[in-house]
């Protein structure tokens, strides 16, 4: 599972970048799941 690797540093911070760019709905889903506290800027 992608998050997965991220959250195991399998990914690059440009790979994350991109991962998520790619893909909202997973970025929201990350976001909410894993970092509750973030707040964007954007």
């Amino acid at each position: 599972m992608l998050a997965e690797c991220i959250r195991s540093d399998q990914l690059s911070a440009r790979q994350v970048q991109e991962e998520l760019e790619a893909d909202p709905k997973f970025k929201e889903w990350y976001f909410k799941r894993f970092l509750k506290n973030f707040q964007s800027t954007r």
